[in-house]
């Protein structure tokens, strides 16, 4: 690790010999790392999966990863999924004064959604669901969104449904 030193000397009897050696820095290779940053609880329930998909062009769904929800700040799951393709959020009659909103397909048809794997629309009829007042944005770490002809086997709703709204928490 040293720079080496090379001198003619004369040495007498009982000298002292003082050699300052240079340290020489040693040029190495570069090192690469690779790393994927997951959330082990999304990890574990499959939104990495249909994510790896997508991104091998065998999956066509659209997806709001931890950093895009993050990113979006807002307490609102409509606000939260806006401008996500074949998503409308849209108000319906749900008896309240104003009316509610929810999630609809472009034909404006109720999306299923589904909160960690559970169907959160009633099985027989698709009804909206007035989703933000079953979860808030702060709650969410990602979502995964698909048109009835993209979801995933589980996912397809027994009624039909015009797409499917999978929100998954941290």
């Amino acid at each position: 690790g040293y720079l080496p030193v090379r001198r003619s000397i004369g040495v007498l009897p009982d000298s002292t010999l003082r050699v300052v050696l240079v340290p020489m820095s040693a040029a190495m290779d570069p090192v690469r790392t690779q790393a994927e940053y997951t959330v082990r609880s999304l990890e574990l329930r499959g939104f990495y999966d249909g994510l790896r998909e997508k991104e091998r062009g065998a999956n066509t769904g659209h997806f709001l990863t931890p950093e895009d929800v993050e990113l979006r700040r807002t307490s609102r799951i409509t606000t939260l999924v806006d401008g996500i393709p074949g998503v409308k959020i849209l108000p319906y009659q749900c008896g309240r004064p104003g009316g509610c909103l929810s999630l609809f397909s472009n034909s404006r048809c109720p999306m299923t959604i589904f909160l960690d794997g559970t169907r959160l629309n009633e099985l027989r009829r698709n009804v909206p669901v007035e989703i933000d007042a079953v979860i808030t944005a702060r709650d969410i770490g990602a979502v995964e969104v698909y048109t009835r002809s993209n979801a995933p086997d589980r996912y397809r709703s027994l009624s039909g449904s015009c797409g499917v709204v999978l929100l998954w928490t941290k």
